[in-house]
C-alpha cells in the first residue's frame, strides 16, 4: 500500500444544482500458495505468478511493494519477488531440520518472522527471524516439537502462533522473550495457521480437528469459533484484510478460499477455479483501479439524474446529504458490478433541496468465485 491502508481517488464533479460528488475506491488482491499445483497464485491473474516449487507460505510487503514467499519441497528456501513474479531472488536455503511452517512480516522493523521444525520427523521446533534480504537470521524460540503459523501485532509488540504439540496458541515479545501459552485449543484441535487484525485488536486461527475458524481477543479473551470448516482441511491458509474488514480462509479438501466479516458472517467462497490446496494466504492492495465516473447529469424539477460506469467485480455505493455541516449521508442505491462494467442511471427526488451532494464508494467485491 506504500505506507496508506488504501488508495483514495477523489473526484469533484459540479452538478445543476450546485452540489458535488465524490468517490473512493481501493483494489486487494489475494495471494495463494497452491502446494499440490507446486505455483503461487494471485486473484485476477489467470497464469501462475511462480511455477515448478510447492510454495507454501506467502508474506507481503505493503512499503516496498515485495513479496515473500516459503518454498517446502527436500531444500526448504525463502524467497522474494514482485508482485507480478518477476525478479526472484533466493533469500535463504535450510535443510529439511528447518522447514517453515508459517511466514509474516515486520516492515516497518524490517523483519521476516517464521516457525520452523524438521520437515520428517518430530523434532527441532523454533521460531525463527531474519532481515528482508535474508541476513541476520536468528533462533528466538527453541525447544518445540511442531509450531506452526505465524502472525504479528506490531502495536503491543507480540507474535503469535500454535503449538500441535500442545495444541495451544503461544506468544513472546518480538525478540523471542516472554513466551507462553495462551490459548488452549482443545483435545481434538489440529490447528495450523493464524493471523491478527491490528484495527479490531482480534486474533484468528484455522482448527481443521475441530472443524472451525478460531477468534479471541489479543488479550486471550473471548475465544469462539465464527465459521466452520472442512474437517482435516489440512495446513489451511488465513489472512486478514483491514481494508474491507475481512477475515480469508483456505479450504484445503474442497480447494476454494473463503471471505466472510470479522464476526464471521455472510462467508463465502471467492475463489474456486485454478485453487488446489491453498496453504498459504496474504492479501495486498493492487494498481490503481479506474475510477467510476458519473455524468451526464440531468436535473429537472423534482428530480436528478446521472449515470455511473465503472470497473466489474466491485461494489458501488451511492450517498447522499443536503449540507457537508456536518454531512448526514444517506443510502441511494446499491450495485455489484459482478459478471460485467456497471453502467446505471441513478435517479434520486429533489423534494424540497436546492443542493445535494453525492459520493460513490468503490471497493472491491471478492465476488469472482460467487
Amino acid at each position: 500500500m506504500r505506507g496508506k491502508e488504501r488508495t483514495i481517488h477523489w473526484a469533484l464533479i459540479a452538478l445543476l444544482c450546485g452540489g458535488f460528488a465524490e468517490h473512493c475506491s481501493n483494489a486487494q488482491q489475494v495471494y495463494w500458495a497452491d502446494q499440490n499445483l507446486s505455483e503461487l497464485k494471485r486473484s485476477g491473474l489467470a497464469r501462475p505468478l511462480l511455477t515448478n516449487a510447492p510454495c507454501s507460505y506467502v508474506a507481503f510487503d505493503q512499503l516496498r511493494q515485495q513479496l515473500y514467499v516459503t518454498v517446502s519441497d527436500a531444500h526448504p528456501r525463502l524467497l522474494r519477488c514482485q508482485p507480478d513474479g518477476s525478479e526472484l531472488e533466493l533469500l535463504l536455503a535450510f535443510d529439511i531440520r528447518h522447514y517453515p511452517r508459517g511466514l509474516a512480516i515486520d516492515p516497518v522493523g524490517g523483519k521476516l518472522y517464521w516457525s520452523s521444525s524438521h520437515g520428517t520427523q518430530a523434532s527441532d521446533g523454533k521460531i525463527r527471524r531474519a532481515n528482508l534480504d535474508g541476513s541476520g537470521l536468528e533462533d528466538l524460540v527453541t525447544g518445540m516439537i511442531y509450531p506452526f503459523g505465524m502472525a504479528l501485532d506490531l502495536a503491543s509488540g507480540k507474535m503469535f502462533w500454535i503449538r500441535q504439540e500442545d495444541q495451544k496458541i503461544w506468544r513472546a515479545n518480538l525478540d523471542g522473550t516472554q513466551a507462553e501459552s495462551f490459548i488452549a485449543l482443545g483435545d481434538m484441535s489440529y490447528a495450523f495457521a493464524v493471523a491478527v487484525s491490528p484495527k479490531t485488536s482480534h486474533l484468528f486461527w484455522t482448527d481443521s480437528g475441530n472443524s472451525l475458524i478460531g477468534r479471541a481477543n489479543l488479550d486471550g479473551s473471548d475465544v469462539r469459533a465464527i465459521a466452520a470448516l472442512d474437517f482435516f482441511s489440512l495446513d489451511a491458509g488465513i489472512t486478514v484484510d483491514p481494508v474491507s474488514a475481512t477475515v480469508l480462509w483456505g479450504d484445503t479438501i474442497n480447494d476454494v478460499i473463503y471471505a466472510a466479516g470479522l464476526n464471521g458472517e455472510m462467508p463465502h467462497v471467492i475463489l474456486s477455479e485454478g485453487v488446489d490446496y491453498p496453504s498459504g494466504l496474504a492479501v495486498a492492495e493492487g494498481p490503481a483501479v479506474p475510477p467510476p465516473v458519473l455524468g451526464p447529469i440531468e436535473r429537472d424539477v423534482n428530480s436528478i439524474r446521472f449515470r455511473l460506469t465503472g470497473p466489474q467485480l466491485y461494489d458501488y455505493t451511492v450517498e447522499f446529504t443536503d449540507s457537508l455541516s456536518p454531512p448526514q449521508w444517506s443510502d441511494l442505491a446499491h450495485y455489484r458490478a459482478k459478471l460485467g462494467p456497471i453502467n446505471v442511471v441513478v435517479t434520486n427526488s429533489l423534494s424540497n433541496a436546492q443542493t445535494r451532494f453525492f459520493r460513490v464508494r468503490q471497493e472491491f467485491c471478492y465476488c469472482r468465485g460467487e
